[in-house]
């Protein structure tokens, strides 16, 4: 593996003095028109990977140039120049040759990767400013081209070096410096800007990439030394893999822990309802048999009564009849009795119901307990927690 390369450009409707590098002429060459990239020997059509298509960012763009205006003196407006700079644009290159990608399982893995490490990052550093991403991957070295068009078309400001020089510029000169110091104070600006640019890419793409911040050249390096740097980077992605293949074994297993404890709790609380709803069931049922007892010996003894009261002898028979009345009222408070108990139980029925369901609730609060000591942990060795269980970055 090699080092990083990301550049970024950016791009009038006038294009230079040659006719080149005009936005029409770029985006152009980046659809892969017939004749506007004569240094491709087979031209293939780029892969959209974010965003809309080229053909859609050009037609953005056109009608930006003709909505918006700048505001001047006299209350005044004017149409945006055909030499301002309307389209920013950054390239990264992935430094393993097609030819070494393309049937090779791992390498279009790593590929894949890094692709998707660029998008994010280029989110994250243009936001909604970001409208188009496309893959070449019909030249020696695969690369991608992000396009950014902000909403004032002001792209010079999305360049850091650019910005970092013009605002040293605009505050002029300090206490005896003169143009020359002060231009060469706008350069160190520029520089250092464009180099914590590079940084920012290599923490979030390079680094994770296997890629290198710098290559041997430039610092002069020995070949020893710049194959021993190559070791370390290349360590450093093994290792960051590995830690995102635990992640995401932890992030399985937090998972499954979740689907076991809610089965569990489904199971427990549908054990319960259908054990008190039995209960509740055989308490009512017995209930029910000794009442139609009851109602059935109280229409028999009313009866009875009606027809002592039509006999002459029912006074004799009554004194008969007593102990039996006297027997049968004893039984019905017997069932009386027994109804309360059978009540009673319903009651406990009802109550272990309840507490059923209050350890259900119980769980379900230990449950997301467990989850803030976990979120909590997570935030302390600083890996940021997100939905679905928490990720490597």
């Amino acid at each position: 593996m090699a080092f990083q390369f990301a550049h970024i450009e950016t791009y009038s409707r006038k294009g230079n003095a040659k006719g080149g590098g005009s936005v029409s002429w770029i985006l152009g060459e980046a659809r892969r028109d017939e004749g506007a990239c004569p240094h491709v020997f087979r031209p293939g059509e780029p892969k959209q990977i974010y965003g809309c298509s080229l053909l859609e960012l050009e037609k953005l763009h056109d009608e930006l140039c003709v909505s918006v205006r700048y505001e001047i003196t006299g209350g005044k407006s004017r149409a945006i120049r055909q030499d301002q700079h309307t389209l920013f644009t950054v390239v990264c290159s992935y430094p393993v040759r097609m030819n070494e990608v393309r049937g090779n399982p791992n390498e279009e893995r790593h590929l894949q990767e890094w692709q998707n490490r660029n998008v994010a990052w280029l989110q994250a550093e243009y936001g909604d400013d970001l409208k188009c991403i496309v893959l070449h991957d019909d030249e020696e070295f695969p690369h991608i081209h992000a396009y950014v068009l902000p909403d004032d078309l002001r792209c010079r400001n999305l360049h850091v070096g650019v910005a970092a020089k013009e605002a040293i510029m605009k505050a002029g000169p300090e206490d005896g410096e003169d143009s020359k110091a002060h231009n060469k104070r706008g350069d160190i600006a520029y520089r250092a800007a464009m180099s914590a640019w590079q940084d920012r890419y290599f923490d979030q793409v390079g680094l994770p990439s296997g890629l290198t911040r710098f290559g041997p050249g430039k610092r002069r390096l020995s070949r020893d030394a710049w194959k021993a740097e190559q070791a370390a980077v290349k360590s450093v992605q093994t290792a960051l893999e590995q830690v995102r293949g635990l992640d995401a074994k932890r992030a399985a297993y937090v998972a499954k822990v979740k689907a076991d404890g809610a089965s569990y709790i489904e199971k427990t609380r549908s054990s319960a309802q259908a054990e008190a709803e039995k209960l509740k069931a055989d308490a009512l049922a017995k209930a029910d048999v000794e009442i139609r007892k009851v109602r059935s010996f109280a229409n028999w003894i009313r009866s009875f009564w009606d027809s002592l009261r039509i006999s002459s002898i029912r006074k004799s028979i009554w004194n008969e009849v007593q102990p039996i009345i006297d027997h049968e009222r004893k039984r019905v408070t017997e069932v009386e009795n027994r109804l309360r108990i059978e009540s009673s139980r319903r009651v406990a029925a009802e109550t272990r119901l309840s507490n059923v369901h209050q350890s259900i609730h119980t769980l379900t609060t230990e449950r997301n307990k467990l989850r803030r000591q976990r979120d909590q942990l997570l935030h302390s060795v600083g890996e940021p927690v997100e939905p679905g269980g928490p990720k490597f970055r």
